[in-house]
């Protein structure tokens, strides 16, 4: 009896091929339990039923038998990484997306081209630049407003709870606005490319012009994004000046999230009744008092 197959060999399907013809009937099924995380149980039935009929025509039959079972050990170990949702980022870049080099089909690449071609222009606003006009343009309620106190934006150095970052949207586009910072930052569900991100210098221009922003993927192309850019919501609490407490954070915000996990970093109003949610919470001494005095500043409506 030889020793327990070495799988990370680099002779690994013709070392285990070798060994099969001299251990018991079972390997196959031994050799299948350990690998059995990447298998579904239908191929995992198909392949136990055909070891049972190979084992009764040789050692040569055998061992094909055991490199092709290898073979497809290895190309499902691949694919089982390499999906959306994997822990690291996919290859967007080349076929058949394209990111970069394909022509986004968006509200905000439409946009551009009617500015491009002289077709109209954005009004600037004095006091909020091309903000209101933008909004309008897309098609943006106001009322879609919600403020986001956390430093979790390439202009993060503008953001603090006396300064949020306020973010408006409707299904297609975000539009978010810093008071006193250079940009605004705009991104959108691109049909064909997902997540694409722009940024629109907040200063008056004969021509204001989009450009994407590709040091956004740093954040919406990984990990919290399942592999591909897109859009992803973090709770994660603050200091008092907004710098974010990572040892606070409750990852991977989704529709199944608890309300009592949403939104630290965020000013949150209205009416939720007894439910608890995280806003409002502006450094630690805020959330040892929210522990003690439930919704302390919850259920919450700003007067003008």
């Amino acid at each position: 009896m030889t020793s327990d197959l070495d799988l990370e060999s680099s002779e690994g399907s013709s070392f285990a091929a070798q060994t099969v013809s001299r251990r018991s009937p079972h390997l196959i099924e031994e050799l299948l339990v350990e690998r059995i995380i990447i298998l579904d149980a239908k191929w995992l039935a198909r392949i136990l039923v055909v070891t049972r009929r190979v084992r009764f025509w040789g050692a040569t039959a055998m061992r094909m038998f055991c490199r092709g079972v290898l073979c497809y050990l290895a190309l499902a170990s691949a694919r089982s990484e390499d999906f959306q949702g994997a822990s690291h980022m996919l290859e967007y870049e080349g076929e058949p997306l394209k990111y970069h080099d394909q022509t986004p089909t968006n509200p905000v690449a439409r946009l551009q081209q009617r500015l491009g071609a002289g077709e109209m222009n954005l009004e600037f606003d004095e006091r909020f630049g091309y903000l209101p006009a933008l909004l309008d343009e897309l098609k943006i309620p106001r009322s879609s407003q919600t403020l986001a106190f956390s430093k979790t934006s390439l202009q993060r150095r503008f953001i603090s709870p006396d300064n949020p970052r306020a973010i408006f949207f409707n299904d297609d586009v975000y539009v978010a606005f810093i008071p006193g910072a250079p940009a605004l930052e705009v991104s959108t569900a691109d049909p064909k490319l997902g997540g694409v991100f722009y940024r629109l210098d907040n200063q008056r221009f004969n021509r204001p012009r989009f450009t994407r922003d590709q040091d956004c993927l740093s954040c919406h192309g990984a990990q919290r994004t399942l592999g591909v850019p897109g859009h992803f919501v973090r709770s994660i609490g603050t200091d008092p000046t907004g710098e974010l407490d990572g040892q606070s954070e409750v990852k991977d915000i989704d529709q199944c999230t608890p309300i009592a996990d949403r939104w630290a970093g965020w000013f949150v109003t209205g009416n939720h009744g007894a439910q608890t949610h995280r806003g409002n919470l502006i450094g630690a001494e805020a959330f040892a008092r929210a522990a003690r005095e439930p919704n302390h500043l919850g259920n919450l409506y700003w007067r003008r």
